[in-house]
């Protein structure tokens, strides 16, 4: 099957150096790079369901989440970190965080892409953790690709949150 698709020159630079590297054809690198993304894609949501019917049986169960995250709190804390490099959990990606209106910006270094989280999907993903309190990407997935750099935020409000170190005294 042939299917043609417009990329960045930034991307195809890198696809063209990985496949240089691997000493392939820049075609087979492709499908193999979009083959191991949709069977991880596959595997987050399987694990991100498991993990979203956990926290609802849990609910259902009476057992209470400690941590509960406002957006608006959160979009407040991440303009502290502004600047900050952080990274995130699973795939150890660096990157920064800004904050533009309501809206936060997550930029890896690797790359240097801006990826734009409107306020309304991070207002989901707080929701969804304050009903999970999972910090694994996975559970978020029908939600945002850019839960990974979110829970890093949430992570940072929580460790800083006066809650935690009531807590945690």
């Amino acid at each position: 099957m042939s299917i043609v698709i417009s990329l960045s020159p930034e991307i195809e630079a890198q696809l063209r150096e990985k496949a240089a590297q691997q000493g392939q054809d820049v075609s087979l690198v492709a499908a193999e790079l979009l083959t191991r993304m949709l069977e991880w894609e596959l595997q987050d949501l399987q694990e991100a369901t498991v993990g979203i019917q956990r926290g609802l049986d849990d609910f259902e169960a009476g057992f209470s989440r400690l941590f509960q995250v406002n957006v608006d709190e959160l979009i407040k804390f991440a303009k502290t970190l502004e600047g900050q490099e952080l990274e995130t959990a699973k795939f150890k990606c660096k990157f920064v965080v800004n904050v533009v209106d309501t809206d936060l910006y997550y930029t890896p270094l690797s790359s240097g892409i801006l990826r734009k989280h409107s306020r309304k999907w991070l207002e989901r993903v707080c929701q969804r953790f304050s009903i999970t309190n999972s910090f694994k990407p996975g559970d978020y997935t029908d939600l945002s690709k850019n839960a990974s750099y979110a829970l890093v935020v949430i992570s940072r409000y929580l460790e800083n949150s006066k809650e935690v170190k009531i807590l945690s005294d």
